[in-house]
């Protein structure tokens, strides 16, 4: 049995603390019990060494220790990505929102995909407790600068690092993913056509006597998410 739904949302299982011992201490021993296994691995998370004073990483903590008791292993994992980036600090970072930790914190960021990987190819040699993730790390003020993020960052210092592993794959991995995602978005992020407004915001005519004629006039605030054009769909303006 490889045990990973704990749920991963800090904020939630903080703000809750009744819902997620239920979904951690309560699912696992509930687990325990009624399944028949001849190994069992829990997945779960630097936050049960490096937070153990918050719901979240005490619970995870005392699921691990549960595990370990009953004759287990248990592997942590530290902050991961890929895909489509779920509700956390990189996904705030990427979409311009607060974050919560100081800008200063340092992450060891690894792609779940590898991650998933290496349980898959090594878990019958394990040992009773590891930590898998990127030797490297990457502070929030890096990310932010690379995405030219807008983000405004608390103070609580949130540094995850794996110990005593180093076969994770390197920073430069996760570097390429947000430039991807950084290209991408600006693709995307086209949310306004200017027609017939002219650079100081005022209504600047329709060209070749359109019936189309609203007098259309207002203030043009600068924004890499508009975008002016000549042009629309072969029909000059």
């Amino acid at each position: 049995v490889i045990h990973s739904a704990m749920p991963a949302k800090r904020f939630m299982s903080n703000s809750n603390p009744e819902l997620d011992r239920k979904k951690t201490v309560e699912l696992t021993q509930f687990f325990l019990k009624h399944l028949v296994f001849n190994q069992f691995i829990l997945i779960s998370s630097l936050s049960a060494r490096i937070e153990v004073e918050t719901t979240y990483g005490k619970n995870r903590k005392d699921v691990e220790n549960m595990i370990l008791n009953s004759g287990g292993q248990v592997i942590r994992f530290g902050p991961l990505y890929g895909g489509k980036p779920r509700e956390c600090t990189l996904k705030n970072i990427l979409t311009n929102q607060h974050v919560f930790y100081s800008i200063n914190t340092e992450y060891g960021y690894t792609d779940v995909n590898w991650c998933a990987r290496y349980v898959v190819d090594n878990f019958q040699n394990i040992s009773k407790l590891t930590e898998v993730g990127s030797p490297d790390t990457i502070s929030l003020k890096t990310i932010r600068d690379i995405v030219n993020s807008t983000s405004i960052f608390g103070f609580k210092d949130d540094s995850q690092v794996c110990l005593n592993f180093n076969l994770g794959p390197k920073i430069e991995n996760f570097l390429r993913y947000i430039e991807e995602f950084k290209v991408k978005t600006s693709e995307q992020q086209i949310v306004a056509v200017l027609h017939d407004i002219s650079a100081s915001g005022s209504y600047a005519g329709v060209s070749g006597g359109s019936t189309n004629n609203y007098g259309a006039s207002g203030s043009l605030r600068p924004s890499v998410y508009v975008q002016r054009l000549s042009a629309w769909d072969a029909t000059s303006f």
